[in-house]
């Protein structure tokens, strides 16, 4: 599972914008997110892996991911995906943009946006809970003279 940070622009219908919504959202949305105007504001890292042939999970109920942002851009969601690896040769993968559009992208919007500037240090809290889902438990600023702290809702 990767995991990145976005600022997402909130869709607009009949003039009227919907923004304002986003904090409310419980739990995950997905979406392709081809489809709406977003800003990746971190490369894409690695969060969690699991091994689906082992007979124990090798995924904890807990992963902590450290991001940098590599633009400045006011972050209002947490953005992860998967790649399925079936054999040495053959991956399918549900990134943004990939060929393969049997799954979407997951996203998580924060109860307050943070404002991000180059180099900001993040840390990604997922859960994941044996519910069949991941949670993003909270996003944290790493470095710096900033430190706050924004919990999904």
């Amino acid at each position: 599972v990767y995991v990145s940070v976005a600022h997402l622009e909130p869709p607009e219908t009949a003039g009227l914008r919907f923004g304002c919504l986003d904090a409310l959202r419980e739990g995950y949305t997905p979406l392709r997110l081809h489809t709406v105007a977003h800003a990746l504001l971190a490369a894409p890292r690695e969060a969690v892996r699991i091994e689906f042939g082992c007979a124990e999970s090798s995924a904890g109920p807990t992963a902590a991911t450290r991001l940098t942002a590599t633009r400045a851009g006011l972050c209002n969601a947490v953005v992860w995906w998967f790649d399925l690896h079936l054999d040495e040769e053959t991956t399918i993968s549900a990134a943004p943009g990939c060929a393969v559009r049997t799954w979407k992208q997951n996203v998580t919007y924060l109860g307050t946006p943070l404002t991000l500037e180059r180099g900001d240090g993040l840390e990604v809290t997922l859960l994941n809970d044996g519910d069949d889902n991941l949670h993003v438990m909270g996003v944290e600023r790493v470095q710096g003279s900033r430190k706050e702290d924004n919990y999904a809702r």
